[in-house]
């Protein structure tokens, strides 16, 4: 009775905080990455062309003109399920654009996209990293050699895999309550069931063969993380039967949840290839990256002598707290 008592405090004291956090909203998969392309459709005249991902705030900052050129149209907006579409038009008063040209994508952001079609020839894409206050494009970049364009291309989605599983929360959640429901070889074999899952999932879907609404896919997704939740605060042998193969169908999840953030990139079919493989393979890292962080402290707390009992109550209250915020995050999603 006391023990059950202690575990109903933990779930109240976690419920009360994690009310007081702005947990992830509805639709938390999209990586921040914004695409622009820059046209010439007159004598100096310009329009510039922009998929932002679905963030209001995205479209409050117009960006950043050089000195001589004036916004002659728009801006206008568009928004979309997976992203906001904007356009405007800008003269810069009879003076072409030039190399030693820049402008300011003054949109907070992973980085952005950039291509032009100007009269003089359409430039290939190029990657400009962003910070907290946007990207800076220049121009004159646009007309480098590309000879690295693969790797650039490569490097960035790379990290960008990385740091959208060590940031999406409910994956993390999710990849926490395996290593507390398995441990060694079992383990590994249920983390790979959920790496073959959601690799192919992602795949299949930012090939275009899978169309499920993002919607739906989020709660699931947070869904599965309440159901392990309560599978780590199980006993026995029985913890998590058909361990491998329903780790796998939650991996299928996931890897829509994945597939939503890659598209929502606004990737293009110049950089796809290269983008999903390295994007994939930037998830596998982090997500190996975690599990070896959580069984190195698990290891740790055994190596300094830890009694079992406290080890139990440590899990108990992890498993706890993922199981409540798994259900507020469902609850959340689906309203």
């Amino acid at each position: 009775m006391e023990m059950r008592r202690a575990r109903w405090h933990v779930v109240l004291l976690v419920l009360a905080g994690s009310l007081l956090i702005d947990a992830a909203p509805a639709q938390a998969h999209e990586l921040g990455v914004v695409r622009a392309r820059l046209l010439e459709v007159g004598p100096a005249l310009y329009a510039l062309e922009a998929r932002l991902p679905p963030i209001p705030e995205f479209t409050s900052q117009l960006p950043m003109l050089p000195a001589r050129c004036r916004v002659s149209g728009g801006p206008t907006i568009q928004a979309r399920p997976a992203w906001i579409d904007m356009r405007m038009e800008f003269d810069c008063r009879g003076s072409r654009l030039t190399g030693a040209d820049t402008i300011a994508l003054q949109w907070p952001n992973h980085g952005a996209f950039f291509s032009a079609e100007l009269r003089t020839g359409s430039t290939p894409g190029r990657f400009f990293a962003g910070y907290e206050q946007g990207a800076i494009v220049t121009l004159s970049a646009l007309t480098e050699s590309d000879e690295r364009g693969a790797t650039e291309i490569g490097r960035h989605y790379l990290l960008l895999g990385i740091e959208h599983i060590l940031t999406g929360w409910d994956h993390l959640a999710f990849v926490l309550m395996l290593c507390l429901v398995a441990a060694g070889w079992r383990l590994l074999g249920l983390v790979s069931a959920f790496t073959a899952g959601h690799s192919l999932t992602l795949a299949l879907a930012a090939l275009g063969f899978v169309h499920v609404p993002a919607a739906p896919v989020e709660a699931a997704i947070a869904l599965s993380v309440a159901f392990l939740a309560r599978e780590a605060l199980r006993e026995g042998e029985d913890t998590l039967r058909h361990g491998a193969a329903l780790v796998f169908g939650f991996g299928l999840l996931h890897g829509l949840g994945f597939a939503s953030a890659l598209q929502a990139s606004g990737i293009a079919r110049a950089e796809f290839y290269v983008g999903l493989l390295t994007f994939n393979l930037g998830v596998e890292i982090g997500q190996l990256m975690f599990v070896a962080l959580v069984v190195g402290l698990a290891a740790a707390g055994h190596l300094a002598g830890m009694a079992q009992g406290p080890r139990r109550t440590i899990s108990a209250a992890a498993a706890y707290a993922v199981g409540v915020l798994g259900v507020y995050w469902t609850l959340q999603r689906t309203l």
